[in-house]
């Protein structure tokens, strides 16, 4: 009996093994077919022969390291379009006179992964747009510093901004360029004010807290990471997407919550505003335009509209508070400039987030007035 039971194990597990060599090798020929970011074909890129090496150089850029209070920054990174200095900045265009030992004054600009310029070289950012702008009439000279981040919300770049105070940095201007990642995090958490991907970090956390905790997520994460494992959850989507894409694991799409983002917005642009009348620099603030707000779509931005209709839906009611928030409809330092791109129809999103250079060229001219005018106003 206990033979047939051997054999049967035995069977079983040459059986599972072959499964899981035959799952691994479909996805390995899967992502070799795939490429390296499927944005690489969105329209918005058609014409740019770089974009194949840049979303290499964005996938080999993309790690980060632990820092306290903010939790994460960019690791330095040397490529031909992505750079990456040693304080986790991302390389911004700006005049000779900007070196390293320049004591020209500073505009900080503040933002997630759209601020630090996925879809966009070093040079053609929204911060290296803005800088570029200021140069050609330099009335006041400045040099401009690209504090976005991968991920951020507003208050994590708020405790940067402290960060900076408190090292002894006096900026003149500070620019915070934000909405979408704090809309997401609540959409991805069902709490507004939470950087994103929370969960990880409370798990995290909890492995030096609790008994048994890191064996369990070990043997987890290695259940997660086998071809078969990987394609049971492919099947699971399939089948609660009806076949249409990608499911979402989560979604949180409540009027409560919308204007729960919003309050902590508003919070966030006092606090900040509250830290320039003490630390003597001008504040803007820009809510920023997603592929929800384009009146015209192309086919592929209408596609990554459409993948991401749950959170487009939590968006707009985000959207909605925050024009209804009476503290920023009378702060003359925000500006809600998600319709920026209402009416055009070249394509220019290559995400539902990201755009192309040319339509971060589109937002800094959209923004660079008010720099203008808040640097003449000191």
């Amino acid at each position: 009996m206990f033979a047939r039971i051997g054999a049967a194990a035995v069977l079983t597990l040459v059986v599972l093994l072959f499964a899981e060599l035959g799952a691994r090798t479909a996805f390995f020929v899967r992502d070799r077919m795939r490429g390296p970011d499927s944005r690489v074909h969105a329209d918005a890129l058609a014409a740019a022969p770089w974009r194949e090496k840049y979303f290499q150089e964005l996938e080999a850029s993309a790690q980060a390291e632990w820092r306290p209070y903010v939790a994460w920054r960019s690791q330095p990174f040397k490529g031909e379009f992505i750079n990456v200095d040693a304080h986790g900045l991302r390389r911004t265009w700006n005049p000779p006179a900007c070196g390293p030992d320049s004591r020209l004054p500073t505009i900080l600009m503040f933002g997630g992964s759209t601020m630090w310029g996925v879809g966009a070289r070093d040079d053609y950012t929204i911060p290296s747009a803005v800088a570029r702008a200021l140069a050609s009439a330099p009335d006041h000279p400045v040099c401009v510093v690209n504090f976005g981040e991968l991920g951020y919300v507003t208050s994590q770049e708020l405790v940067a901004l402290v960060t900076q105070l408190r090292a002894g940095g006096r900026p003149r201007l500070v620019v915070f360029y934000d909405g979408d990642n704090d809309a997401f995090a609540a959409f991805q958490e069902g709490v507004a004010g939470a950087p994103q991907n929370e969960v990880h970090r409370r798990e995290e956390f909890n492995l030096s807290t609790r008994p048994g905790e890191m064996a369990r997520l070990s043997v987890e994460n290695l259940i997660r990471h086998t071809g078969l494992y990987r394609a049971l959850e492919a099947v699971g989507e399939r089948a609660s997407s009806g076949g249409g894409g990608e499911a979402e694991s989560y979604g949180h799409v409540d009027l409560a919550l919308a204007r729960a983002v919003a309050e902590a917005y508003a919070s966030n642009v006092r606090i900040v505003e509250t830290l320039g009348a003490e630390y003597d620099f001008q504040t803007l603030f820009y809510w920023q335009p997603l592929v929800f707000d384009k009146l015209h779509l192309t086919p592929s931005e209408a596609a990554d509209a459409s993948q991401a209709a749950a959170f487009g839906q939590f968006w707009r009611l985000v959207e909605d508070a925050v024009k209804g928030d009476p503290a920023l409809a009378h702060d003359h330092h925000f500006h809600d400039i998600a319709n920026v791109f209402a009416d055009t129809a070249a394509p220019l999103f290559i995400d539902f987030a990201h755009v192309s250079e040319e339509g971060s060229a589109i937002v800094a001219a959209r923004l660079t007035p008010g720099v203008k005018a808040a640097l003449e106003s000191q």
